[in-house]
């Protein structure tokens, strides 16, 4: 999907994701694709270390 494609939904009313809410809200998508952004500049640009679990390893 475009990166810029986003849905709103009320999961606890709208539990089947019937209703999308982002055009009645659209101050809170600014607000969680910000919040998302900037998350996502925290993540380092490559994985470190070993990035497998050690329970996988168990199995």
């Amino acid at each position: 999907r475009n990166s810029q494609y986003v849905e709103l939904y009320d999961l606890v009313t709208d539990p089947f994701e019937k209703n999308d809410l982002k055009g009645k809200h659209q101050d809170k998508v600014k607000q969680l694709k910000k919040m998302l952004t900037e998350w996502q500049e925290s993540l380092p640009k490559e994985p470190t270390g070993n990035v497998f679990s050690k329970l996988r390893e168990k199995k």
